[in-house]
């Protein structure tokens, strides 16, 4: 993850199972599982092992997703870019 001066801090990705929620693009955090955080330092890839996984779609799976991403710019720089890939 590349950024202006350590500008993301942190990263985490949300889901709902929920399948009225997964219409709602509010998407309220009392409803949202924390499916995998990142922070600055982590590893840039994740893997599960073999046998494991994320469920997505059908009755069972997460239907609707929300990533939260966190800066850090205690200087109040300006002009300060996010370079991270996540749009």
């Amino acid at each position: 993850v590349g950024n202006d001066a350590g500008l993301v801090h942190h990263m985490d990705l949300h889901g709902t199972t929920n399948a009225i929620l997964g219409g709602d693009k509010r998407l309220c955090r009392t409803y949202l599982d924390l499916i995998h955080p990142w922070e600055a330092g982590s590893p840039t890839t994740f893997h599960l092992p073999p046998e494991a996984g994320i469920p997505l779609g059908g009755n069972d799976g997460y239907r609707a997703f929300r990533v939260e991403v966190h800066y850090h710019n205690s200087n109040q720089q300006a002009g300060l870019i996010d370079r991270s890939g996540v749009r």
